[in-house]
């Protein structure tokens, strides 16, 4: 009866113009955003203006369609400023004639290639075959224990789906429910706590969520390098007297035209294997890079200004070291930069996949920054949504400069530049990732007194 034309993707703030479709027995429309009545219209075609507030922050619209004696026909809603991605997949629970799971069959959707490259599965953080990713075995187990299930499923390095189920315990007769996954900090002994003694320790207006599972999994790091970053990280004092030098001419490489997809060859071309293994990342852990100067790409309707990610860069490719030594280079990009746009945009792509994630920014030569939103509003946006931002300034030219980032790490020799790597890990390795009961927006769950826990923004240097 009532559909959303205008998707608000990515970033949304300000003024918007909404374009709605609805059945001719709609007599009005109206907008509501977080539940508060923002928007009315009484005539077709329904294209409705609306102000979604000058700061970036999750929130929901919701869209109710009325007939004309004021009775209540639909409703439907579009989360904004949330991770929103490509491709979806769903978890069906296959049950013997006992009522016993024994296979868990996926579905999916995308919106690139579709059919998956890679598939993964664990069962309670173990992991589970999937030589058939349409149809993955359950291997026995206590049923009247409480079981948690996700599979990820790689459909090419831009484009990948999550999906979970719980079964088993409270679960005996649901096999699907819906699932928000919150980045938290555990303290003290909270690491090895089970979802039912963290009964209580969270609440979304006002309710207590259930707890459906608790786990560290992979990590997400998406990297935003500012201007002069690569050279800056080449010349630290300290890095040539270990060996630390680039094959060839010393230039890192530039990436393919249009595209960062040959990332990973840029290794082979440009640096030697020990230079690619400093600082070398875990399996469980990928790292993208942002480049914070937006190509201009036509959409149906308008031409939108969207910023290169890179693929997944895994120890195969290399280490840190490696990825802040590249020049990628793009042909489109825009002169201006827009540094603080960038970090949104990372933010919102490190919490796409429902993982630990973070936000790294490293800065050296100083660069009016052309962004739409100021450093305070991404910085409360990326509160808002869970995800820790780390600063880095590199080399002596840079210490100076971007004051309003906050102190981070001031790295001006190639030790120092160990010691922030180290320090980084060791604050991403604390995060833990609750799933609570229920979709909600990030910024609506509050962590109560009673927990062993803190926001995964409060580990944040």
């Amino acid at each position: 009866m009532i559909e959303f034309i205008t998707l608000l993707l990515g970033l949304a703030a300000g003024p918007q113009v909404v374009e709605l479709a609805a059945s001719d027995d709609v007599a009005e429309v109206r907008l509501l955003l977080n539940g508060d009545q923002v928007a009315v219209d009484v005539d077709a075609p329904w294209v409705i203006e609306l102000d979604l507030g000058a700061d970036l922050e999750p929130q929901l619209l919701e869209a109710v369609a009325y007939d004309a004696d004021g009775r209540e026909l639909a409703r439907v809603n579009q989360r904004l400023n949330v991770p929103r991605p490509p491709a979806e997949a769903r978890i069906v629970l296959e049950r013997d004639a006992e009522g016993q799971v024994v296979a868990a069959g996926l579905t999916w959707e995308s919106s690139g290639p579709k059919n998956p490259l890679h598939t993964r599965a664990w069962l309670d953080g173990l992991p589970l075959p999937t030589d058939d990713p349409r149809r993955i075995p359950i291997p026995p187990h206590d049923e009247s224990g409480f079981h948690f299930i996700q599979v990820e499923l790689d459909f090419s390095p831009e484009v990948s789906a999550q999906a979970q189920a719980v079964f088993g315990g409270l679960y005996l007769d649901q096999s699907q429910v819906d699932l928000t996954a919150l980045p938290v900090v555990a303290r003290g002994n909270a690491k090895s706590a089970d979802s039912e003694q963290m009964a209580g320790w969270f609440t979304v207006e006002g309710m207590a969520p259930r707890v459906s599972a608790f786990e560290k999994g992979r990590l997400d790091l998406v990297l935003v390098r500012g201007p002069g970053v690569g050279a800056a990280v080449a010349s630290l004092e300290g890095a040539s007297r270990q060996g630390l030098v680039s094959g060839g001419s010393g230039s890192p490489g530039v990436a393919g035209v249009g595209s960062l997809g040959n990332i990973a060859n840029m290794a082979e071309a440009s640096a030697t294997d020990r230079l690619r293994q400093i600082m070398a990342f875990d399996d469980g852990q990928r790292l993208r890079i942002l480049v914070p100067r937006a190509r201009v790409q036509r959409g149906n309707t308008v031409a939108m200004r969207l910023f290169a990610l890179s693929p997944e860069i895994t120890s195969e490719h290399g280490g840190m070291y490696w990825a802040l030594r590249q020049d990628v280079g793009l042909p489109g990009l825009a002169p201006e930069l827009r540094l603080a746009d960038a970090v949104a945009v990372a933010a919102l792509q490190a919490a796409n996949a429902n993982r630990r994630r973070g936000v790294l920014l490293v800065l050296a030569e100083e660069e009016t920054d052309q962004s739409r939103q100021s450093v305070a509003q991404v910085r409360s946006y990326l509160t808002s949504i869970q995800v820790p931002l780390f600063v880095w300034r590199v080399g002596e030219s840079s210490q100076a400069g971007w004051r309003e980032w906050g102190d981070g790490e001031e790295i001006t020799s190639f030790p120092r530049l160990l010691k922030a790597a180290r320090r980084l890990d060791e604050e991403l390795s604390r995060q833990r990732i609750v799933w609570l009961e229920g979709l909600h927006l990030p910024n609506q769950i509050k962590i109560t007194s009673a927990a062993r826990l803190e926001p995964a923004v409060a580990s944040k240097r």
